[in-house]
C-alpha cells in the first residue's frame, strides 16, 4: 500500500483514488455516443483499371536472393581470372537457385567440357604412400610455399607414410594435404 501511494505521489496522481468505491454512471444519461464521422468528399481520383493492374503485376520482379546475388558476383569473379572450374561450380549454383538465369545456364553448358578435358587433379594421397623428399633444404629459397607447406615437409623428412607426417605436423588433415599437395605441385616431394 505505501509503495503505491509513493508511485502515486511521484506522478502527481491523487493518492486516494484506489481506495474510493466505484459507482455506476446516472440511468438518465444516454450510453450510446453521439459521435458521428464525416465522409470523405468527393475527388477526382478513380480507382486503376484491372488491365492497368495486371500490367503492373508482369513488371514487377521478384525481390532478388542476396545468395543468388553473391554467387553472380563469384561467377563474374571466375570469369575474368579464368578459372574454369570455379565458373563451372557458380554458374550451376546460379542455375540452380536461379533456373530462369539464362546466362548462368549457358556459361554451364559451355564449361562443362573443357573442365572434363582438363586432367589437372590429382587423386588424394593413400595414407600408406611413403613420401620422399627430392630437394635439399638450401634449395628451397627461392620457391614460394606456405609456413604449413614448409612444417609439414620438415615432418616428412624420415616420414615411413604421409598418414604418419600428418599425424606428427598436428595439423587438421584439410590443412595438411593441401600443403601436401602443394609439395607436390612444386617438385619438392613425390609419393611411393
Amino acid at each position: 500500500m505505501r509503495r503505491h501511494r509513493h508511485v502515486a505521489a511521484a506522478l502527481e496522481l491523487d493518492p486516494g483514488v484506489h481506495e474510493r468505491p466505484t459507482s455506476p454512471p446516472p440511468a438518465d444519461e444516454p450510453r450510446v455516443s453521439e459521435t458521428r464521422l464525416r465522409a470523405a468528399p468527393p475527388t477526382l481520383y478513380s480507382p486503376p483499371s484491372e488491365k492497368l493492374l495486371s500490367w503492373v503485376e508482369e513488371q514487377k520482379t521478384p525481390p532478388r536472393d542476396d545468395f543468388a546475388v553473391e554467387l553472380e558476383q563469384r561467377l563474374c569473379h571466375a570469369l575474368v581470372t579464368g578459372n574454369g572450374p570455379a565458373a563451372l561450380i557458380n554458374a550451376s549454383a546460379l542455375a540452380y537457385t536461379e533456373p530462369e538465369h539464362g546466362v548462368a545456364r549457358r556459361i554451364k553448358e559451355r564449361s562443362i567440357p573443357p573442365v572434363a578435358a582438363a586432367k589437372s587433379t590429382r587423386e588424394v594421397p593413400k595414407p600408406d604412400a611413403v613420401p620422399v623428399r627430392i630437394l635439399n633444404w638450401s634449395e628451397l629459397r627461392g620457391r614460394s610455399l606456405s609456413r604449413d607447406a614448409l612444417y609439414l615437409l620438415s615432418c616428412i623428412d624420415g616420414a615411413p607414410t604421409v598418414e604418419w607426417a600428418i599425424d606428427a605436423s598436428s595439423l587438421s588433415v584439410r590443412a595438411a594435404y593441401v600443403a601436401l599437395d602443394q609439395l607436390l605441385e612444386a617438385g619438392v616431394v613425390y609419393l611411393m
